[in-house]
């Protein structure tokens, strides 16, 4: 039985998790045409090329689901064995998360706070989510504001998938210390996703999504050796086109959601393991998601004071170079931010702590 080598990047997920960060700010789109938290004026149908990308503005909020999903199978990739024979400590483990995440966060959280605050001054509510309170600033400055104790939606709001990344990196790490019995743990997450009340029904999402995707990474992975890439590839394409001809005729159901999105990370995961160099000229946006992901709702203030001020009616941001304009400012500010912030604050942080406190790097 042959022993296949995992390639140490698959350009295939990082570049449809770059996708994925884009899709989310068309259905954010409609932000711009709120009262306050109203959204019963928005003009869907009117918004910048709705004919041709009326999925996105319809259903761009399932790419959260995806996301989760993804990040199930890199986490099973990258971390599972290593933290479950001790290559990886815990103590390394949080220190990569927490160098990843919190960093942006911090920033994109204190702008957002100043932006509202500038925002309020003139009008009557903030810029769609209002519950900018110290409570909720609390739970943003932790990075739960998604774990069931929050009252609403607050600050920069997007950041609620990370915050439920954040519990299910926890779970995750705390689930691989079983060594063996790791996958059973993982099945049972599962269950509870199903078991959870609506109270915390973001983090019931995120658990089935995260660890049915860790899942994937499992079956392929058992697979490769047995039948080999181009076969493993063909059966996870022809699996998720199913699921997409079945979400096609039927819609994206609560619960075909949790089979199309694992198989279509399956799927690219696949085809990037047969040809490693599958869509590696897209993976650059993989590496400016995040700052896409956590930019592009302040920058939707700044767009939404800026119009105010000038005297322009909000419906000028139907118009396509509107739009064109907003990304012309998001992607390049987000490659800017990845260079200069991002990326140099990840590595310094991980080389300070690492010197400091002699913890084990991680490969």
């Amino acid at each position: 039985m042959k022993i296949y080598e995992m390639p140490k990047r698959l350009y295939a997920l990082d570049t449809i998790r770059g996708v994925a960060a884009i899709v989310v700010i068309f259905w954010h789109w409609q932000h711009f045409f709120y009262v306050g938290s109203d959204a019963s004026n928005v003009p869907w149908d009117s918004q910048p090329f709705y004919p041709y990308l009326f999925v996105l503005y319809k259903y761009g909020w399932l790419a959260v689901d995806f996301f989760f999903a993804l990040s199930g199978y890199v986490f099973a990739w990258l971390f599972a064995d290593k933290i479950a024979t001790g290559k990886i400590s815990l103590a390394t483990y949080a220190l990569d998360r927490i160098s990843r995440l919190y960093p942006l966060h911090i920033v994109t959280f204190a702008a957002v706070f100043f932006l509202q605050f500038l925002y309020a001054t003139s009008h009557t509510a903030y810029f769609v989510f209002q519950l900018n309170d110290l409570y909720h600033a609390f739970l943003n400055l932790f990075l739960i504001p998604a774990w069931g104790f929050e009252k609403g939606w607050s600050f920069n709001a997007p950041i609620w998938s990370v915050s439920v990344e954040v519990f299910l990196y926890i779970a995750f790490g705390v689930g691989c210390l079983l060594g063996r019995t790791r996958l059973l743990a993982f099945a049972v997450l599962i269950a509870i996703g199903y078991l959870l009340p609506e109270q915390f029904g973001k983090i019931a999402v995120g658990l089935r999504e995260f660890f049915i995707g860790g899942f994937v990474y499992f079956a392929i992975s058992h697979t490769l050796p047995r039948i080999g890439a181009q076969p493993t590839a063909a059966v996870w394409t022809t699996l998720a086109l199913i699921a997409w001809v079945y979400a096609a005729k039927c819609g994206v159901s609560d619960t075909s959601r949790y089979i199309i999105f694992p198989a279509t990370v399956g799927m690219f995961a696949a085809i990037g393991i047969a040809k490693r160099n599958f869509l590696k000229n897209g993976a650059w946006l993989g590496d400016i998601s995040y700052s896409v992901y956590l930019l592009h709702f302040p920058l939707q203030i700044v767009f939404a004071i800026v119009c105010d001020w000038l005297g322009y009616q909000r419906t000028i941001l139907l118009s396509p170079f509107a739009m064109a304009a907003f990304f012309a400012i998001l992607i390049p500010a987000a490659a800017f931010t990845f260079v200069a912030f991002e990326h140099p604050t990840k590595n310094w942080l991980r080389a300070n702590f690492l010197r400091h406190r002699q913890i084990s790097p991680a490969e």
